[in-house]
Formats: structure tokens, C-alpha cells, sequence
């Protein structure tokens, strides 16, 4: 967080521009040019935003949604929320993205809404699922909360090819608001839709008239006001997001003991969050924690969440997060710091062979 986020959240306050208004319309118009997309609807978080997508959507109760097993749990949250049942789905081998081909497997007569995710950089294969989803008449919504300016090898940005895409802004994430998020379209019915159902349902807090369900999903201009400043710095911020990852590849050797998770092509990927695999992890996060370094396992998988009921079944390709470590990441890290990770990883190996 930037002194410049600071000055233009103190600059919204002295201006009176707290609650959503005019800081958020300017951000959403600057995303819109940004992302090359018609229709931004800004609201209070990434979960907000896919929460408020499926909404939009028409998911409720008896509905199902189909949701890859290695995701941040918010995916799966959403429909939850909402009464659905989210459907957990398998990832393709080497990589944590939705496997189409299970998709294709899970789809039951209550499928309503598919949720590919486009995962820590990572583009799912969005012609495939869509040719799917299709056939089956099955709605799109795409979280891309990880996966902002993130664009396809034929053009065009992810979360733009959907339905609606859900994004972000959370403190960890590229562009960070403390906390945001957004829902974008190129449907301007699903814009309208999404617009009221952000302000419960009325297309006017002070002449109500309640014409769809909804809630409180407004972002604060004092968010938007942090957004805007760091928006205004996102190839610096891409920047530094990939020298990061490139120093820890540049850096680091692929053993038995320990491997960075690699990207085919970084260039078209921003790798938010470095991650390697390794043969003993709580060892491997105790000696890094005893040298004052912070990193985190991988996500748990969503079906050993017992509350979604699905604790039994078997997922070869998502279930290894037993395995993987997240390493200290961030597009301001220096190589210094980033010298004392892979000095402490390097130890490790040693310790290890």
C-alpha cells in the first residue's frame, strides 16, 4: 500500500466521497478501458462478486454448480450460500484447472451454472468448456479473481468470455483495495440485472421500486479510491509480480526433494503465487518458519470441506496439496529478501539428499 493510496483515501474522505458514488464510477470506467469490456459492476469482495454473478444468474436452491476441486473456497462458497449444490470436479494433471472432460461427466438435468477457474495466472481451456456448457444449455461464470490482465493466446482478457467474470481485490491479489471486487459482462441485460441486484433489487435507493432480489454488494469509494491509484500502476505492479517468479526459477533446481511448479509460458501468465512441491511439507514450512519466513501450504482441496458432503470421493489430479508449499510472493519483494527464500530452500535440499 502505496503513500499515494493513503493520500487518495484521505482526499476521499476531506471530499465527503465514502459510500459508493463517484470514485467508484471513475474506477469502473477505468477498468472498463483497461479490460476492453463494456459493463463493470464494482462491489465489496471477490466472493461478492461471484455471489452476486450466480445470483444473477438465477442459482437457488435444488440447483447444482460445477466447481473445480482446487480453488480458493469462496468458488464453491458462492453457490452454497445461495442453496446450491456445488458440484466438485477434478483438475486436468500437472496443472490446477478445471478438467473438461469431468465437467462434461458431472452435468445432471439440475445443472444450472458451470464456474471455471482461472487459477493463480493459470487460463482454463475456455473453448472446451464452452462448447460443453453450451450443447447442455449451461450458464457461464467465470472467477478470475486470480487472474486479472491475464489474456488469451488469441487475444482478449480472462473473465471476458462469459456470462460474467468475477474478479478480486483483495489485499494479496495484483491490484489490491485492501478489499474489492468486480463482476464484468458484455450483456447489457446482465449488466442491468447486476447493477440492481448490487442495491437489493431497486434501480433507485431513494424512489424504490423492488423489482429482483438482491443485497448490499456496493464497493466504497474509499476502496475504489486505494484501486484507482494502483490500477494507474499495473505494469509496474505485472512487473514485479513476474521478476519475482523469475528470480525464484532462475534460482532454484528441480530435485526429488523439492520443485518449483513452472509455468509453460510466463510471458502469457502472471504467477501471483510461486508454489513448489516437495517431499515433506510441514518439515519444509517448519524449517523456513524457525528462519522467520513466512509461506503457507497449498489450498486444501474443496471436498474435505465436510459441509459440501463429498469428503469420500476421489480426485487423483487436485488431491496434492498435501505436497505443495506457497513461497513468499509479491510484486514489491526485492531480490534480497527473495536471496534469503532460496538460500533457506537450497539448505533444505541439502539437508534432504
Amino acid at each position: 500500500m502505496s503513500e499515494d493510496a493513503a493520500s487518495a483515501v484521505a482526499e476521499a474522505v476531506r471530499t465527503r466521497s465514502v459510500s459508493m458514488g463517484k470514485i467508484t464510477s471513475v474506477l469502473e470506467l477505468r477498468i472498463s478501458e483497461l479490460l476492453d469490456v463494456p459493463h463493470v459492476i464494482a462491489c465489496g469482495s471477490g466472493t461478492e462478486a461471484l455471489t452476486l454473478a450466480l445470483l444473477e444468474a438465477g442459482v437457488g436452491p435444488g440447483d447444482e454448480v460445477v466447481v473445480p476441486d482446487r480453488t480458493w473456497i469462496a468458488t464453491a462458497h458462492a453457490p452454497y450460500l445461495l442453496g446450491a449444490r456445488p458440484v466438485l470436479v477434478d483438475t486436468l494433471p500437472g496443472v490446477s484447472l478445471m478438467d473438461p472432460d469431468a465437467f462434461a461427466k458431472a452435468i445432471t438435468v439440475r445443472t444450472k451454472v458451470v464456474i471455471p477457474v482461472d487459477l493463480n495466472g493459470r487460463l482454463c481451456d475456455m473453448p472446451a468448456i464452452r462448447n460443453i456448457a453450451d450443447k447442455h444449455g449451461i450458464k457461464i461464470v467465470s472467477d478470475s479473481t486470480q487472474a486479472l490482465f491475464c489474456s488469451y493466446p488469441d487475444g482478449g482478457y480472462a473473465g471476458t468470455r462469459s456470462r460474467s467474470g468475477c474478479f478480486s481485490m483483495s489485499v494479496a491479489k495484483l491490484i489490491p483495495a485492501g478489499q474489492g471486487g468486480f463482476v464484468v459482462t458484455g450483456d447489457n441485460t446482465v449488466a442491468d440485472r447486476l447493477r440492481m441486484m448490487r442495491v437489493h433489487g431497486t434501480q433507485s435507493v431513494q424512489d424504490t421500486c423492488w423489482e429482483l432480489p438482491g443485497g448490499n454488494f456496493r464497493l466504497t469509494d474509499l476502496h475504489a479510491a486505494i484501486a484507482l491509484v494502483h490500477f494507474n500502476k499495473k505494469d509496474e505492479l505485472i512487473a514485479g509480480v513476474h521478476s519475482t517468479y523469475d528470480y525464484y526459477a532462475s534460482r532454484l533446481e528441480d530435485s526429488e526433494s523439492l520443485r518449483l511448479i513452472r509455468y509453460d509460458d510466463a510471458s502469457d501468465a502472471i504467477p501471483l503465487y510461486p508454489e513448489v512441491l516437495c517431499t515433506d511439507q510441514s518439515g519444509l514450512l517448519h524449517f523456513l518458519a524457525e528462519r522467520r519466513i513466512s509461506a503457507r501450504p497449498a489450498y486444501a482441496p474443496l471436498h474435505s470441506a465436510a459441509h459440501f458432503g463429498q469428503q469420500d470421493r476421489k480426485f487423483p489430479y487436485a488431491d496434492f496439496w498435501g505436497q505443495a508449499v506457497m513461497l513468499p510472493a509479491g510484486p514489491s519483494r526485492n531480490k534480497e529478501e527473495l536471496g534469503v527464500v532460496v538460500d533457506a530452500l537450497t539448505a533444505w535440499q541439502r539437508n534432504k539428499i
